[in-house]
């Protein structure tokens, strides 16, 4: 059925394709016929003839190069209007596609048409219809709608419609065409459009019905294959999906092969052979066929061939169908082989049972023959029959085609092992089942015996095994175990039966190879062993026996012991001989006159014949029957060279751990139990002072210190009682002259085996320096070196027991008070270390003075003290005492014959207050909990002092905390302002006086905070220098200067503007600063006459020949320089010519008095007189009226920078600036 279900298939798409190529001709022949229907333009007038001859082969050319192409992707609609539109020279084309759920046309596609407004097409304008018949009633029945309100003399408009089924069309759009006014639309073009659009209409339906075809056929499960035979080597040219997912190979990659690829070179095929024929004979064909899928896969593919022959009878084309019947194959494969399996069975069965017949009495020749035979019977090369006893396999019985000792190795464990699984499993084991043979496949040993088969199965005695038969095969060759596995049983059953009948005579031999057995495994022990054993007749004292340990112990070969009779006697160190000798001897006398002898064990040294020196310990026994009479002498000789070594070892270990112990540069202390001294060293005797005899025999307790005698009584007690073997414990001593030795003593506690104390061994170690370092250290850890005061750590320890009183009681206040040195740092740099270490000692006594005996004064840090005030009874107590310690130190000192002006500046913190501000009480009264928080506040305060002028001292107030609280937030908010990028860059113009017009601008740095709004410079800009912060903020608002700057050199090149850049006095000293200032030019690309740093005179003051240097070094780099701020600071004239200033900045607390012009402005005027003397710009800052910059002009100040002009506004308002001056 499958078979005729294939080939009725095979003709269903044989008459398919014969469709295809029948719809193929009738196409050619419409052509014909179209080109009869042109033909007929020549039965017109003469006349008529000679005037549309050209036109009739524009016409006809152009139908007949679209009545053979396809569409290559382009909208037929806009085919269709170029071809018209290209052949009758159409000025405008229009295209309306109709839409069938609004029932009504829009516009899709146009040519020629300019500005004209497209509207939709009511359905009721459209009445030219298309029947479906044919081509020439299509055109036929075309028409043209002459009361349509788009038809003009110069224009047509026609309908198309398309087909749905034989009954029912629909409109498929309007078609559209204007010609010049100077022509018309004569029959000849109306034809050649109706011919036009028909041609491209049933080309669109025929390409459908094409595509329709090729899916039916690709919906197909077979692989459906169309080759050219009229090319040579018969390639493919169609492939269905049927055929890629059969042979896993895509279209592209089979199209212009032969179908031989699929072979894989194995071309000598029945199958392929018979194909090859048919091809060759253009006949049909049916076959199977090996073939390879892509991926290498074997497949069994049926392939049905079928030519194909033209009109003319000439063969074109073969089609194939392939069906994958792997499957089927496999299965049909499968059934033969099973149909072979049994009946070889049955074969192998019958010469099984056959074997019985041929058997002999010797069991070992019937075991041999059954082997033989299992293995010709089941094809195995190599066969082993194992005896299984208690505790042994052996095998009994081999078989090999080949010569392999290794197998028959009894030594070898790989039969052994095998045996032991089967002998365990009770049951018939083959390669893939048995653990132990696939862990030595992968040991690698049964490859090296290429091992390729195992089958073995146990030899069963009524219901005891008596041993197991193993095959082995070596060839690469079918095995069927289920078969092999039946056979080899019944082979091990006949085995059993033969051994049962013989099983008498097997026992006896059994029982004698068991004999055999013993006495060589007895050998085996004796040769095995490193003593030297010996036998010797009692009479003639001729060796009957000596093991092979001899070789080893004497060195020589054992023929030397029987060449000789006592041969090792003569080897017995010359020393000892004799006596050995005699020994023997005697032993020789007593059993001649069968006297009992008692057995004799002694020890001596013998010299071997390589002159070598060894102890041996030589023990004889003698042996008597069962008459008492002496029958041999047997004797070990036993190697105690090493013993003797180790001995001596141990006398040299004693003698040294004698000497380590006396010499040991710790004490050593041996005890009894009760603490008596047995032994000591010499240096426990120079550590307590004491000589030997002092010690010796005395208590260890004597000699303890006094109080801590019953301490360590009780301690030795309790470890005692325990199981313990060490302890340790820190000791103290008292030594002769009084004394006290601190000591570590390390016990080792030695006991015996009934566990009772025997010694103890005492190891003792000084550590009397290291107690005294210790109390060095802990006086340094609380204790201030150079002034002896308490330090901080101690400080902060009185401070909270102090609190902890204050905040258990109202009634108690204390107070610190926090003390700094006024100008300390420079006094310690100029003059030196040691003048400013005499001035803390002279300030730490000038403070003392001050101060009641339980009030403690402590040095916290370098120029730093504490005050804790305690019991305190007034607030005014406590601010008296500050003023005091004020006025003390407020004096000159005489300091290495000079004298020096100090003071110093104090905050002070109470552990209660009481102010009459609400917020501040609740914050107060809480009171201090940590020592950390007062002198925090202290030190908060103290530098709030500072600020205020130094040599005072101020009360802290809670809101101070506060604003250290906000200060510090606000200065992690600038932190992540400066890393999000969120501070921008503001430029308030700097006017030339002289012009009007902007010379340029100075950069200033603004913060508009997302939640708190714009925050000042003049807050944020304190912070920045104080911790740091400015560096980078400087850094930062350079290099955005330098590119605005750069970017407005490029948009305003001939103005030659500058920007002012403040740089704080930690950007100028910050030793990078050059190479950063470098690095913005070069990646900015500024020119550096556009940058101008401005700095302040404070830096001028504190490091001149830095700022100098560092000034001449900017100068360099051609930036100008600016000194701002003039006249405000410690404005000193001696340095303004020596250092490389280009500008001078007035600042605005000099221009805000400038209101009368009547008025002399004397200060400003020597300023801008002394800036224009030294070669210098004068800039006016704060510049706010018109009567300042009136004044600044008739002074003659160059430049001025003011709210007058602008406020500061970003880059885009500073661009907005530069047009409106420059316009």
């Amino acid at each position: 059925m499958t078979i005729f279900w294939l080939f009725s298939l095979f003709v269903v798409i044989t008459n398919i394709l014969l469709i295809y190529f029948l719809k193929k001709v009738r196409d050619k022949n419409l052509i014909l016929k179209h080109q009869l229907d042109l033909k007929s333009y020549q039965l017109l007038s003469q006349r008529e003839e000679k005037q549309n001859l050209e036109a009739i082969k524009i016409y006809q050319r152009a139908i007949f190069n679209n009545l053979e192409k396809q569409s290559d992707g382009q909208e037929i609609e806009e085919k269709i209007i170029e071809v018209i539109c290209q052949t009758l020279g159409i000025c405008e084309a229009k295209f309306w596609q109709f839409n069938p759920s609004l029932n009504q046309f829009y516009f899709k596609y146009h040519q020629g048409i300019q500005d004209h407004q497209i509207n939709d097409i009511p359905i009721e304008y459209s009445q030219i219809k298309i029947s479906p018949e044919n081509i020439t009633q299509r055109i036929k029945n075309i028409s043209f709608d002459k009361n349509s309100p788009f038809l003009t003399e110069n224009t047509i408009n026609l309908l198309v419609e398309k087909e749905n089924n034989v009954n029912y069309s629909t409109p498929w759009g309007i078609f559209s065409f204007y010609i010049s006014e100077d022509d018309f639309f004569d029959n000849l073009k109306i034809e050649f459009i109706k011919h036009i659009i028909s041609i491209f209409t049933y080309s669109l339906e025929k390409n459908k019905s094409l595509e329709l075809l090729e899916k039916a056929i690709d919906s197909s499960l077979n692989g459906i294959v169309i080759t050219d035979s009229s090319q040579a080597h018969n390639p493919v040219i169609y492939v269905n999906k049927g055929f890629e997912i059969i042979t896993g190979y895509t279209k592209e990659e089979t199209l212009g092969k032969n179908c031989s690829f699929l072979q894989n070179n194995e071309h000598q095929q029945n199958g392929v052979k018979k194909l090859r024929k048919a091809i060759q004979s253009g006949n049909k064909c049916r076959t199977v066929v090996k073939n390879y899928r892509k991926n290498g896969e074997l497949f069994w593919n049926e392939i049905y061939i079928n030519p194909i022959y033209n009109q003319k009878g000439d063969l074109t084309h073969f089609i194939g169908v392939q069906n994958d019947i792997t499957k089927k194959y496999n299965l049909e494969q499968a059934l033969s082989k099973k149909t072979k399996q049994l009946a070889n069975f049955s074969k192998k069965l019958k010469a099984v049972n056959e074997l019985k017949e041929n058997l002999e009495e010797d069991l070992k020749n019937n075991l041999n023959y059954y082997l033989k035979n299992a293995c010709h019977i089941l094809n195995m090369q190599i066969g082993i029959i194992v005896e299984v006893s208690t505790s042994q396999f052996e095998i009994v019985s081999q078989y090999c085609t080949f010569n392999n000792d290794l197998f028959f190795d009894q030594q070898y464990c790989l039969i052994n092992i095998l045996s032991q699984e089967v002998t365990k499993r009770q049951e018939t084991i083959y390669d893939e089942s048995t653990s132990s043979f696939s862990l030595l496949s992968s040991q690698n040993i049964s490859q090296n015996l290429s091992i390729t088969s195992y089958l073995a199965t146990p030899i069963w005695l009524s219901e005891e095994i008596y041993g197991t038969i193993h095959l082995f095969s070596v060839e690469k060759t079918d095995h069927y175990l289920i078969y092999q596995k039946h056979l080899i049983e019944a082979i091990a059953l006949n085995i059993s039966r033969t051994i049962l009948a013989q099983e008498k005579e097997l026992e006896k031999e059994h029982i004698n190879i068991a004999l055999v057995e013993n006495q060589e495994r007895l050998n085996d022990i004796l040769s095995s062993l490193e003593d030297v054993i010996w036998s010797i007749h009692p009479q003639t004292l001729q060796l009957m026996y000596i093991n092979n340990a001899a070789k080893v112990l004497y060195e020589c070969e054992l023929s030397f012991f029987f060449q000789k009779r006592c041969f090792w006697l003569d080897l017995v160190h010359s020393e000892q001989q004799e006596n050995v000798k005699a020994l023997y001897s005697n032993i020789l006398s007593i059993s001649l006159f069968d006297e009992m002898l008692n057995n004799h064990d002694l020890e001596y040294k013998i010299i071997l014949p390589n002159g070598k020196e060894k102890y041996v310990r030589d023990r004889a026994y003698v042996i008597y029957n069962e008459q008492k009479k002496v029958i041999r002498i047997d004797g070990i000789i036993t190697d105690i060279s090493k013993q003797k070594e180790i001995q001596k070892a141990l006398v040299q270990s004693e003698e040294e751990l004698r000497l380590i112990f006396d010499s040991a540069p710790i004490g050593m202390m041996i005890t009894d139990q009760n603490g008596i001294i047995k032994r000591v060293n010499n240096s426990v005797c120079q550590l307590l002072n004491y000589s030997f005899t002092d010690l010796i025999n005395q208590n260890q307790e004597n000699f303890y210190h006094p109080d801590d005698i019953e301490k360590n009584k009780l301690l030795v007690r309790e470890i005692l009682n325990s199981s313990q073997g060490k302890y340790s414990q820190e000791r103290r001593y008292l030594a002769s002259n009084g004394t006290v030795i601190y000591t570590i003593v390390d016990v080792s506690i030695l006991r015996n085996n009934q566990g009772q104390t025997v010694q103890l061994i005492q190891q003792i170690i000084d550590i009397s320096q290291v107690k005294n370092m210790e109390e060095q250290i802990l006086l340094d850890r609380l204790y201030d070196k150079l002034t002896g005061l308490p330090n901080r750590f101690l400080f902060l320890e009185r401070l909270e027991k102090t609190l902890t009183k204050c905040n258990k009681s109202s009634n108690k206040l204390c107070a610190v008070l926090l003390i700094d040195i006024d100008n300390f740092q420079k006094i310690n740099d100029s003059l030196g270390h040691n003048i400013g270490d005499d001035l803390l000692i002279i300030i730490a006594d000038k403070i003392i003075s001050c101060l009641e005996e339980k009030d403690t004064l402590a040095r916290i840090s370098g120029d730093e003290f504490a005050v804790l005030l305690d019991d305190l009874t007034s607030y005014e107590q406590g601010e008296i005492i500050a003023q005091n310690i004020i006025t003390a130190c407020n004096t000159n000192h005489l300091l290495d014959n000079n004298y020096f002006a100090s003071s110093v500046t104090i905050g002070v913190t109470f552990s209660s207050v009481n102010y009459e501000n609400k917020e501040e009480i609740l914050i107060a009264s809480l009171g201090y909990q940590k020592p950390e928080e007062m002198l925090r506040d202290a030190d908060l305060t103290m530098n709030q002092a500072k600020k205020a002028g130094k040599n005072c001292y101020q009360i802290f107030k809670p809101i101070m905390y506060k604003q250290l609280l906000d200060k510090l937030k606000l200065e992690s908010q600038l932190r992540k302002a400066l890393s999000d990028g969120i501070l921008e860059l503001y430029y308030q113009p700097i006017i030339n006086l002289k012009t009007n017009n902007i010379a340029g601008f100075e950069a200033l740095v603004r913060w508009f905070h997302p939640d708190l709004g714009f925050i000042s410079p003049v807050k944020f800009i304190p912070i920045a220098e104080e911790n740091g912060l400015i560096i980078p903020l400087g850094d930062w608002i350079l290099n955005t200067a330098a590119h605005q700057a750069h970017l407005w050199h490029q948009k305003y090149p001939d103005l030659n503007l500058f920007i002012a850049v403040n740089v704080s006095s930690k950007q100028l000293l910050d030793e990078h600063f050059l190479d950063k200032v470098d690095s913005i030019l070069n990646k900015s690309e500024v020119n550096p006459l556009n940058l101008k740093l401005e700095i302040t005179e404070s830096i001028l003051m504190d490091n001149f020949n830095v700022a100098k240097n560092l000034l001449d070094k900017i100068q360099a780099r051609d930036l100008k320089i600016s000194l701002d701020d003039f006249g405000t600071g410690y404005s000193s004239l001696s340095y303004l010519h020596r250092l490389p200033f280009n500008t001078l900045k007035i600042d605005r607390a000099f221009i805000t008095p400038l209101n009368n012009t009547n008025d002399r402005h004397a200060i400003v005027e020597a300023i801008v007189a002394l800036a224009h003397n030294l070669s210098l710009d004068v800039v006016a800052e704060g510049i706010e009226t018109t009567t300042q910059e009136t004044i600044l002009k008739r002074i003659g100040c160059d430049f001025g920078q003011g709210y007058l002009y602008s406020k500061p506004v970003d880059a885009t308002g500073a661009g907005n600036l530069i047009n409106l001056f420059h316009i």
